[in-house]
């Protein structure tokens, strides 16, 4: 039965494990969000959208259940294309809310970007909608909210899940025998020996375990790869 792994990008409980397993623990553990570098994708209001798949794949969770969950987050992400597409005129309160906050700025501009408008802090999506006369259903709104007004960091975040995953990707054999390593310092080679990484991606977050350790797995990795290959070969011409 295939193992089913959580990574630290998809759950809390998928940063526990992982610190459990690759840095150990000589005192009680306890789970701080500071602990989880992708914590601003590990939102309580995305749960459903991370986990959900998982849910399906082992018959946790009704097709229809979970066909509900992506409509809901289409119907989010075309909102946040078209409040970036749109312009909002900026009159009564809605002018008043932003000439508050922008003493020194200049005046406030007759028109503006509805996504620009909503990456300041203090307006609302409620505000935005208000003045494009829009109504719209509350998850809705709070997800398309959330997604334009920390829109770059998100973006960082998700770049940085994107490397993470390719390096996840990346398996150590199981037989993998560290010792012939050369050049691999005593405590990494110890290290690695004891957890026994599956990936590389794995290896990299143990403590005393630097990426000149990892780059010197990787290039013996890859040259017992190529060796294989050219037994292979040689075989195949007998």
């Amino acid at each position: 039965m295939k193992p089913f792994v959580l990574k630290r990008y998809e759950a809390y409980l998928g940063v526990l494990i992982d610190d459990l397993i690759t840095k150990g623990a000589d005192e009680p553990y306890r789970m701080f969000t500071s602990r989880a570098e992708h914590r601003l994708i590990l939102r309580q209001d995305n749960a459903d959208r991370r986990l959900m798949g998982y849910g399906l794949e082992n018959g946790l969770l009704s097709r229809e259940r979970y066909e509900r969950m992506e409509l809901k987050y289409r119907r989010a992400d075309d909102l946040v294309r078209d409040l970036s597409s749109r312009l909002v005129v900026v009159e009564g309160a809605l002018k008043e809310k932003l000439a508050g906050s922008r003493q020194g700025e200049g005046t406030v501009p007759v028109k503006m970007n509805a996504g620009q408008l909503l990456k300041r802090p203090e307006i609302r999506i409620w505000d935005v909608l208000h003045a494009l006369g829009e109504e719209i259903d509350a998850d809705r709104a709070a997800i398309a909210e959330m997604e334009i007004k920390y829109k770059g960091y998100i973006e960082r975040d998700r770049e940085r899940t994107r490397k993470m995953e390719r390096m996840e990707s990346r398996r150590i054999p199981e037989s993998f025998d560290y010792t012939a390593v050369a050049g691999l310092k005593n405590e990494a080679r110890e290290k690695l020996r004891r957890i026994q990484p599956e990936t590389i991606g794995q290896a990299t977050r143990i403590s005393g375990v630097d990426p000149s350790d990892i780059s010197l797995v990787m290039v013996r990795i890859e040259s017992m790869a190529r060796a294989a290959r050219k037994a292979g070969a040689e075989n195949g011409d007998d």
